[in-house]
């Protein structure tokens, strides 16, 4: 009869835990910081449960990442929105995880293959294009999916100066 009590017990804690929807977090990855937003949700697509294990999955890409970021004007924006995915809490969506659209994800591709190509590496399997949604029939981020509205009331695009910056690790 304890014993039975007992895995009542931890039946109701584990599924508890796992009815708590996961939160928001600040984007801590430096090459990330300059996404048009700040805060993420983890797990991410990977299974990546905090962003010391993103940090790990990135130093995989560094030596690409640190000689040809510029293969890309959105090369950064990309990765940044795979691995760190923007959180929108407030939103009754039918994932937590918003990926980057698939025009996104084909330009970095296109711009970036011939560069992918003489390093003599493949286009990582993780980042099928195929499977991302498209902008105009779903949910998905794009650099033009964020303006802002200045005091003057023009409207900018803030990832311009993101996508066109050098990365360093």
């Amino acid at each position: 009869m304890l014993l039975a009590a007992v895995f009542l017990c931890l039946l109701v804690v584990v599924q508890s835990l796992q009815a708590q929807p996961e939160s928001c977090v600040l984007v801590e990855i430096p090459q990330c910081k300059a996404m048009p937003y700040n805060m993420t949700r983890l797990p991410n697509w990977l299974k990546h449960q905090n962003q010391d294990e993103v940090k790990d999955y990135l130093k995989e890409y560094e030596g690409f990442l640190k000689t040809n970021s510029n293969c890309s004007d959105l090369l950064m924006f990309y990765m940044c929105a795979r691995i760190l995915p923007i959180c929108m809490s407030n939103l009754d969506l039918p994932s937590p995880i918003i990926p980057p659209c698939k025009s996104v994800c084909l330009k970095v591709q296109s711009d970036c293959m011939s560069t992918i190509k003489s390093l003599n590496i493949t286009w990582p399997l993780d980042y099928n294009c195929d499977e991302l949604p498209e902008y105009e029939k779903d949910v998905c981020i794009a650099p033009i999916a964020f303006v802002n509205a200045s005091a003057e009331g023009k409207i900018t695009n803030p990832t311009k100066s993101f996508c066109n910056q050098k990365i360093f690790f």
